[in-house]
């Protein structure tokens, strides 16, 4: 790695002991393993993806590069909420369906299931990549009107949909293989996005949730 004068950065680990780089002088690092084990998949019970037991280093650089997992996760949060900033803001025509969907709905859980379901039915899954594409979603009203879109996209046009019913909705990062993100090993590591629902509180939750579903109320 080839830093600037005076560059920072900040790096963690999965599955492996941190280990110090080499300095080569003139702001370059180099990080060397040598006479890495294999892994032995077949020897372990409901074996995860192998890139949650792999060994990963991730780095990253830049000013607001400090070391701790905490500061990390919060550095990868700040710079996905910039890319994220507007894209979800709802357009008169995005409120407007919002609010014809959950019309006469009886609870929060009908109003999200109306909602969910026209998106999933009417907002086809088409990935379109650019630049930053690929962490980067839409803007809502691009895909409202295009009807299509891939996880984050959908992910965009869903909080801006529960924002027109007043429902506080958020990016979440994920992924589909168990292990593969690692709390203490922030990195850009996962495959998806989803979206994160602000539930209500308990003593409003009988007022918005069906009592039918007892057990996902206790839950919240």
């Amino acid at each position: 790695m080839a830093l600037p004068p005076g560059g920072h950065y900040a790096e963690s680990w999965h599955k492996y002991a941190p280990l110090k780089p080499i300095d080569l002088g003139s702001n370059h690092l180099r990080w060397e393993i040598k006479d890495m084990p294999a892994l032995d998949l077949e020897k372990i019970h409901d074996t995860p993806a192998w890139g949650a037991l792999a060994a990963r280093m991730s780095i990253k650089w830049g000013d607001a590069a400090v070391n701790g997992a905490d500061n990390q996760w919060r550095t990868i949060g700040l710079w996905q909420e910039q890319l994220e900033e507007h894209r979800a803001d709802p357009t008169p025509e995005i409120t407007a369906k919002a609010l014809e969907l959950t019309a006469g709905a009886p609870d929060l859980y009908t109003k999200l299931s109306r909602i969910t379901a026209y998106i999933q039915k009417n907002i086809r899954y088409f990935v379109v990549e650019r630049g930053i594409g690929g962490w980067q979603a839409h803007y809502a009203a691009d895909i409202y009107r295009n009807r299509y879109g891939d996880c984050k996209d959908k992910t965009t046009i869903l909080i801006a949909m529960l924002q027109a019913i007043g429902v506080r909705a958020l990016y979440l990062h994920v992924d589909s293989r168990r292990g593969i993100i690692d709390p203490d090993a922030p990195s850009l590591a996962g495959n998806h996005m989803i979206t994160a629902i602000e539930l209500p509180t308990a003593k409003t939750i009988r007022a918005c949730w069906p009592a039918s579903r007892p057990s996902t109320a206790k839950l919240c």
